[in-house]
């Protein structure tokens, strides 16, 4: 099995279109956009995604590229739901919610796309699903491009 080479994560400002307040969170006038790409030993390569309402991009960033991807380094991304744990372990001592949770997530939809791509299957097949449409909870903060 291809082990992992290097994830590479990038944060990007991406101002809305239309600007958002809430009484928690104040003005919203831009989202966080956290893009990371995972490689492999066999030169398969993963996408992995994650946005805030404006707070956060660069600590998320920070702790991919300087605690996730050097520990996940020469590791075999088969089991996925054991490397899942792992990172969760791997941070717990930072924090186990917020930042943590935020970039483990970015990380592990790259392994799931990796999955995706080998077994030429979709995430909702992967996950057991038949369906491909969902019910969803619309907060009113969107991304409003």
């Amino acid at each position: 099995m291809p082990l992992i080479e290097r994830s590479d994560s990038r944060p990007f400002e991406i101002p809305l279109k239309k600007f958002d307040f809430d009484a928690k969170h104040g003005d919203h006038t831009h989202s966080k956009f956290i893009t990371t790409i995972v490689r492999l030993s066999d030169g398969t390569h993963g996408n992995g995604y994650f946005y805030t309402g404006g707070r956060g991009g660069k600590e998320i960033t920070a702790m991919i590229r300087h605690d996730l991807a050097p520990y996940l380094a020469g590791i075999d991304c088969e089991d996925i739901d054991a490397l899942y744990d792992d990172t969760q372990l791997h941070v717990h001592y930072v924090g186990c919610g917020g930042v943590a949770s935020f970039a483990i997530s970015v990380v592990d939809t790259e392994l799931w796309d990796i999955r995706g791509k080998q077994e030429s299957e979709p995430l909702h097949r992967m996950a057991g699903g038949a369906n491909t449409q969902t019910k969803a909870y619309c907060g009113g903060i969107d991304l409003n491009f």
